[in-house]
C-alpha cells in the first residue's frame, strides 16, 4: 500500500509502509570501506575519583596495600584482576560489574546519593515514615453488604 511519494530529480518515487528487498542482492553503496581500524567500544579510561573508590574497596578487601592514589596503575590493575579471578569472573583489567557490586561500588537501588537534593539541603531526612495502608487487604477482608430486592 502506497503511503506517499517523494519528489526527486528523477521524478516522483512512491513510498510504501514496508520495503521488500531480496536478500541475495546486496544493498547499493557508493563504496565499501575496508576495516582497517577495529571498532572500539566500551569504557577505556577510569577517572581518578572512580579509581580512588575502587582502590579503597580493594584495600578493604585485602587485595591492595597502601593508600589510594587515584591512578589506575599496574598495581591496582593486578589487584582487580586477582579479585575477579578469585571470584570466578573474567580476568580482564577493566572492572567487571559483578566485582564492583561485590565491592560495594555498584549502582544504587534506591535514589540514594544519585538523587537530586533540594537546594539548601545537604542531608536527606532519615525520619521513618508510617507504612502505607493496606487498602486492598482491608477491602478483601471487609464484609460486603448484600442487598436484597423483592420484585
Amino acid at each position: 500500500e502506497q503511503i506517499g511519494s517523494l519528489a526527486t530529480d528523477h521524478g516522483k518515487v512512491p513510498l510504501y509502509l514496508s520495503q521488500k528487498w531480496v536478500v541475495r542482492i546486496p544493498r547499493p553503496v557508493s563504496q565499501k570501506l575496508p576495516p582497517s581500524i577495529p571498532l572500539v567500544t566500551g569504557q577505556r579510561v577510569i577517572d581518578s575519583q572512580r579509581a580512588t573508590e575502587i582502590q579503597q574497596a580493594l584495600i578493604q578487601a585485602h587485595y591492595l596495600n597502601g593508600s589510594p592514589t587515584g591512578q589506575w596503575d599496574t598495581e591496582t590493575q593486578a589487584a582487580m584482576v586477582k579479585y575477579q579471578t578469585d571470584n570466578g569472573w573474567q580476568s580482564k583489567i577493566t572492572p567487571d560489574s559483578r566485582a564492583l557490586i561485590k565491592l560495594g561500588l555498584g549502582p544504587k537501588q534506591d535514589a540514594g546519593e544519585y538523587a537530586p537534593r533540594p537546594s539548601g539541603s545537604s542531608e536527606v531526612s532519615k525520619t521513618p515514615t508510617a507504612p502505607p495502608a493496606d487498602t486492598i487487604g482491608t477491602m478483601a477482608n471487609s464484609e460486603i453488604p448484600m442487598s436484597t430486592s423483592t420484585n
